[in-house]
């Protein structure tokens, strides 16, 4: 499970609020989903 700041459940943000944008939460998502993956794989 992540945690991401101000994220919908579209992973869009508030910018005003949290300063990250969508593309942010998308790269987050990514990099987080692939540290599982090869977490799992090992």
């Amino acid at each position: 499970m992540s945690w991401f700041e101000d994220g919908d459940h579209d992973l869009k943000p508030r910018k005003r609020v949290s300063g990250f944008t969508h593309a942010d939460h998308i790269k987050s998502t990514g990099a987080a989903v692939s540290a599982w993956v090869y977490d799992l794989a090992i």
